[in-house]
């Protein structure tokens, strides 16, 4: 990040920020604007046509307003890097927390974007320092369809109201906002609601799974024959679980990892899974609601359980496994070893050189250059090393260099140096 001075021109609203309401009264910001300018900088990101404000919103539109009778000076700008739009929505939830309070709708959506961004419940919590268990809401409440969450806004849906809702399929809200919306009829709310979505027995026939034909009790319809349902509901559940435990048994003949089939009424809190590939191990999740709609999640992984596997990466690295030799077995093989390395590299002197020309002009106190003195464990060890072949291919080449140099050895096996006809050593 860093600090620059922006026209007020160059600056645009991003969507991204989370304040959406509240932002226009900027009542309370215009005197100290107008008589000290901007204190804390607004917190923007390049994009094609400028910037976009990441925080800062409400200061904006009081720049807005005070530029229509005075000329401003650019307005100093934290800028951001492109991209990364989960960092972006983090910092702009930070930014006005701490300022003035946003609608519940707002954080909702806000919280929602960071879970689509990768980011679970307790990274969120953590985050903001607020409770697991208020991102659990917040994030079911982003679940709701957009009519139910305007009317939540507007004050016209009460808040127990809207919690159980939260727990309703996208049909079932659908059809208790036509109730809401029709003057002639009546919308449960509360506890009735409650009772309207999970104690009665009215299963519509559009939530059977099997061939009608093969229901023998009454269905019941209404007058226009819009809405029908079935009378017999124990014979309903008989035929409906009947399908469910076929198809549960062809996902697994299909190979898939897992396929779990949950409790009739039980939520599934989709915000809290991810599209997995069957390959990678996503699983298949059966719900059933309590009026007989089915739903099926295919290639599903918690991110808890995604979370865990990231890590269990990071730790699992492989042990380094002791060699099943003795020591003297292991100075052999060393040993042995550096005699045919050795020798091969008398057929390339040039990388020897190479090696020690760069020793001399540059040095390193990572690696030295020095004899090997080639000790072994013991004698038997010692006699083989003089018979093996890489030894005596180099001792020979070794003895050609001696003499070569005017070098050769004595009776002990010291070096001896003789005089050329100039008197050099």
């Amino acid at each position: 990040m860093n600090l620059q001075h922006i026209t007020l021109d160059q600056l645009k609203l991003s969507p991204i920020n989370v304040r959406k309401s509240g932002a226009k009264n900027v009542d309370d910001l215009l005197p100290s604007i107008r008589s000290l300018g901007i204190i804390q900088p607004l917190l923007v990101r390049p994009n094609c046509e400028g910037y976009e404000i990441i925080a800062g919103q409400r200061r904006f539109n009081a720049l807005t307003a005070i530029a229509q009778d005075t000329e401003l000076e650019p307005v100093p700008c934290i800028v951001m890097e492109k991209g990364d739009d989960a960092k972006a929505i983090e910092a702009s939830l930070s930014e006005n927390v701490a300022r003035l309070p946003m609608d519940e709708v707002d954080q909702y959506k806000a919280f929602s974007a960071l879970n689509k961004q990768g980011l679970n419940a307790e990274d969120i919590a953590a985050q903001f320092g607020v409770t697991e268990r208020l991102v659990h809401q917040r994030l079911a409440i982003a679940n709701l369809i957009s009519p139910i969450l305007t009317a939540y806004k507007r004050e016209k849906i009460g808040v127990a109201t809207i919690r159980l809702l939260t727990m309703a399929s996208k049909s079932q809200q659908k059809a208790w906002l036509a109730l809401f919306k029709d003057e002639n009829e009546y919308a449960p709310e509360g506890y009735r609601l409650k009772e309207w979505l999970f104690g009665g027995n009215s299963i519509p026939t559009k939530n059977a799974i099997f061939d009608l034909n093969d229901y023998e009790g009454a269905i019941a319809s209404d007058l226009f024959g819009d809405q029908a349902y079935f009378a017999d509901s124990e014979q309903f559940w008989m035929h409906q679980n009947t399908v469910i435990a076929n198809a549960k048994e062809k996902y697994e003949q299909n190979g898939r990892p897992e396929v779990i089939l949950w409790e009739v009424g039980d939520y599934f809190p989709s915000y809290d899974y991810v599209d997995t590939p069957k390959e990678e191990g996503g699983k298949v999740y059966i719900t059933i609601a309590n009026d007989g709609e089915v739903s099926v999640y295919e290639g599903q992984l918690s991110r808890k359980e995604i979370k865990a596997r990231e890590k269990a990466k990071d730790t699992d690295t492989p042990k380094a496994t002791r060699p099943e030799t003795t020591k003297v077995m292991q100075n052999y093989l060393d040993l042995h070893r550096h005699s045919a390395v050795r020798a091969e590299l008398l057929n390339h002197q040039g990388i020897a050189l190479r090696l020690a020309v760069a020793q001399m002009i540059a040095g390193s106190e990572l690696w030295t250059v020095y004899a090997d003195p080639q000790k072994a464990a013991n004698e038997s060890i010692n006699e083989s090393l003089t018979n093996n072949p890489s030894e005596l291919q180099f001792d020979q080449q070794r003895q050609q260099v001696r003499e070569l140099l005017g070098m050769k050895k004595s009776d002990d096996d010291t070096l001896v140096y003789r005089k050329d006809d100039w008197g050099h050593i």
